[in-house]
């Protein structure tokens, strides 16, 4: 696993990077999976179930916001702030919700987003489980996350971090401080240097130095 500088200093919606950025990156993985297993145009319904600490002070820390800006496609790091409002309100007025951004699907947030606060899953007291239905209520997906602070997700049966890098991806990867020191030495780079280059594997030089 390799967890970048902007990966620590992320840019993302708040009140929580648990309880808002966590949920609205798992849900949007949810759609993103649904587009890459086919089956998108096949649901007619999504439930989600916010459970433990996510259940009992998501609504304070705006969770259930999170996760349908999340299943309309948005990103943490890209969603326009001052949309936020008039986008949540249009899904609740209209009950329904643009699913992945591009499939048209009703959503009645009373119904199918559910806050189960004595529901402790398994792993981590942060837990969500994602649900699509087809047509004739079907179960097509179901998938539980985590979202473990900081903004960091992990899937239930899927070893590392929703959307990590690859190790494979920078040319000085290392997992522990020693191991950062020791690439430095063989390369005869301060750690500056060194991270520079890695950073510079997925932005700009000048996106990461400004």
């Amino acid at each position: 696993m390799y967890i970048g500088v902007f990966d620590l200093f992320k840019v993302g919606i708040g009140p929580s990077s648990s309880h808002t950025t966590g949920p609205m990156r798992a849900a949007k993985s949810f759609a993103d999976q649904l587009e890459s297993d086919l089956i998108l145009e096949d649901v007619t319904r999504v439930e989600v179930d916010l459970c433990g600490s996510l259940g009992a002070t998501g609504r304070g820390h705006l969770s259930p916001e999170a996760v349908m800006l999340g299943l309309l496609g948005e990103a943490p790091e890209t969603v326009i702030p001052d949309s936020v409002p008039s986008t949540i309100h249009e899904i609740r007025s209209t009950q329904v919700l643009l699913l992945g951004g591009r499939h048209r699907i009703a959503f009645r947030e009373d119904d199918d987003l559910r806050m189960k606060p004595l529901t402790r899953l398994s792993f981590h007291t942060n837990g969500m489980v994602f649900r699509a239905f087809d047509e004739g209520d079907g179960l097509l997906s179901q998938r539980t996350y985590y979202s473990i602070g900081g903004g960091f997700v992990v899937e239930e049966g899927v070893e590392g971090l929703v959307d990590e890098a690859s190790p494979e991806m920078v040319p000085h990867p290392f997992a522990t401080a020693q191991e950062l020191l020791q690439a430095c030495d063989r390369t005869s780079r301060t750690i500056e240097e060194l991270m520079l280059q890695n950073e510079s594997m997925w932005r700009s030089r000048d996106e990461v130095t400004t």
